[in-house]
């Protein structure tokens, strides 16, 4: 009952406050990283998931993307279209170079 409360009342914040006082309240804990999900449009530094083709309006739509990473049927085409690094899904090589990043 206690989770359930917790949880109820972690959404209606996150629904009533805007995404930059959020931050400054994690901020209050001293993170090392705050990863953010679901703000495409706000200016923070991204990093992209490419599933499928549509997406890669993505690249030339949001500002401050960092990196992108592919699902296989579409690396090559994320590659050819992105000026920013494409990593495939199904390696490594994403963490590897996200954790250089922070």
């Amino acid at each position: 009952m206690l989770k359930e409360m917790e949880q109820s009342s972690c959404s209606a914040i996150s629904r009533r406050a805007p995404i930059t006082e959020l931050i400054q309240l994690l901020c209050l804990f001293l993170p090392d990283v705050i990863l953010i999900e679901g703000y495409k449009q706000e200016d923070f530094p991204k990093i992209i998931l490419i599933k499928e083709v549509s997406d890669l309006l993505l690249l030339e739509r949001l500002t401050n993307v960092n990196a992108a990473v592919a699902w296989p049927e579409c690396l090559e085409q994320t590659r050819n279209h992105a000026s920013v690094p494409v990593f495939p899904l199904d390696s490594d090589e994403f963490i590897t170079w996200f954790l250089e990043q922070i």
